[in-house]
């Protein structure tokens, strides 16, 4: 492919030399693809945004470069409201944030992908400043290589008649799995109501955090289940309290197909793990009388 990416790494003016050093590795891990990075160096005061806005028309990738300072700048704030907007309409676009120093994430950035594991920084860490950056590219470009062509997700064609209550102990059943990835891939899918899904959202970061971790040893299984079990219960109660209101229109239609992969067609198109992944007949032994 000859088509350049187009990058738009949106930073603080303190977090540029950041910026700059993490462009430099997005190059060298895109080789050979081309790659076309936003620069408003040259660009005049009073252009800045109708420019930024055509950039970001074609923008393949949006790395928020974070830091305390971050939205210090209302054109760092417009350029991540922007960006955000195009994505409903631009399933290419993809967002990304990368923490160049210890800060907590623009609350309307934090259901994006992360390019380093959770609380991990470029700047001012024991790990390598190099291998830090090296691995923020990386996921860069496994994002871009992951981009979606379309936003629409087919909806199966199977109709059960499955009740609010019938949705709420299903998916209960699924609370007491280790993983909870694909409960709340589901659970986001079903809601629609902003504030629930800003619940899943909390508690999908909060699980992440804690697995991450669990996996660098910054604290012990038994200290992970402790952090887990107030969690957990609010996990409970979301979906005890769930109500048809609060979900899309084709929930029932959704559930089937995410649930229990039902239909044929619609297993490659969906983005939630099955539950039920059915690998052979069921063989029932007979009993002797």
């Amino acid at each position: 492919m000859t088509t350049p990416v187009h990058i738009f790494l949106s930073h603080s003016a303190a977090d540029e030399h950041s910026a700059q050093d993490l462009q430099r590795q997005i190059i060298l891990a895109l080789q050979p693809h081309p790659a076309v990075f936003w620069s408003r160096a040259t660009v005049p005061t009073e252009e800045f945004r109708a420019k930024a806005a055509a950039f970001l028309e074609k923008t393949d990738l949006f790395v928020a470069v974070l830091s305390m300072n971050y939205e210090d700048s209302a054109d760092v704030r417009w350029e991540m409201t922007t960006a955000l907007d195009m994505q409903h309409t631009r399933p290419e676009l993809q967002i990304m944030t990368v923490l160049a120093r210890e800060a907590r994430a623009p609350a309307l950035l934090r259901p994006c992908q992360t390019g380093l594991p959770a609380g991990e920084t470029i700047e001012n860490q024991g790990i390598p400043r190099d291998r830090q950056l090296r691995r923020a590219a990386e996921a860069a470009v496994a994002m871009l290589a992951a981009a979606p062509e379309s936003n629409e997700i087919p909806i199966g064609k199977v109709v059960l008649p499955i009740s609010i209550q019938d949705l709420r102990e299903r998916l209960l059943a699924q609370t007491d799995r280790i993983n909870h990835a694909p409960l709340l891939a589901l659970l986001k899918r079903l809601i629609k109501d902003v504030l629930v899904k800003r619940v899943v959202l909390d508690t999908e970061e909060a699980f992440k955090q804690m697995r991450e971790q669990t996996r660098l040893s910054q604290i012990s299984i038994a200290a992970l289940a402790q952090r887990a079990e107030p969690v957990q219960m609010d996990l409970n109660s979301l979906i005890e309290r769930l109500e048809e209101s609060q979900l899309v229109q084709d929930w029932r239609s959704i559930f089937i197909r995410d649930y229990y992969h039902f239909t044929s067609e619609s297993r490659d198109d969906s983005t939630v793990p099955p539950f039920f992944v059915p690998v052979d007949e069921i063989s029932i032994r007979k009993r002797s009388t």
